[in-house]
């Protein structure tokens, strides 16, 4: 189990400046690997996970709002990539509509979800990795676009994403944060600041060695 506390922003605050209430934690994260009931652990008590063994997550929303979520992951290297585990995408007009994940108030999601044959597995590549769950109560809008815009990006199937626009995808995540966070301009030096705040989002980390 985690437990994350989110403190108050230090942005300044101003009239027009509304507070959020915070995240409400723990957001409880059970990663499982399996067929191992057990891990081992390495150097710095990291645990060591064997090359393809499955991983599922299972989170646990206790806010009263609900929180959209991404997935992202580093191995040792330094490639990107994103869990994607739609429940249904269209396309309109042309345009790919892209389905959020997302945990209800007081809700449950796993992933991937257990009566799926689909099977996420640890990265071939041996090395120190790493997992990122970022949560938000605004959708990652601009990041599924950026998913989106890959050729290696296939609609309606759940994957693990190998990220070939690195860049973009981050910088669509740190504008979706910011989007999220409604941070006055006034406040703001110049418009090529992201200004984040922490009672809007909160992230998850993991890091493992692939053995």
């Amino acid at each position: 189990m985690l437990l994350y506390s989110p403190q108050r922003s230090n942005l300044p605050s101003g009239k027009d400046q509304p507070s959020s209430p915070p995240i409400v934690f723990p957001h409880r994260k059970k990663t499982l690997f399996s067929p191992n009931p057990s891990t081992p652990e390495g150097t710095n008590n990291i645990p060591l996970i064997s090359r393809g063994t499955e991983i599922r997550l299972n989170l646990e929303n206790l806010d009263d709002r609900q929180l959209y979520i991404i997935v992202l992951g580093t191995d040792s290297n330094c490639n990107l990539n994103a869990l994607y585990t739609p429940a249904r995408s269209s396309t309109l007009e042309g345009v790919i509509q892209l389905e959020e994940m997302a945990i209800a108030p007081q809700g449950e999601l796993i992933l991937p979800p257990t009566e799926n044959s689909w099977k996420w597995k640890v990265s071939e590549s041996s090395g120190i990795n790493t997992l990122y769950v970022l949560l938000s109560v605004q959708p990652f809008t601009e990041t599924l676009r950026a998913f989106a815009s890959q050729q290696n990006f296939k609609l309606d199937q759940q994957q693990v994403l190998n990220v070939t626009n690195p860049l973009v995808v981050v910088n669509a995540v740190m504008q979706d944060l910011h989007d999220t966070s409604s941070v006055a301009k006034e406040l703001l030096p110049n418009e090529e600041v992201y200004a984040l705040d922490v009672n809007s989002w909160a992230t998850l980390k993991f890091v493992y060695e692939v053995i």
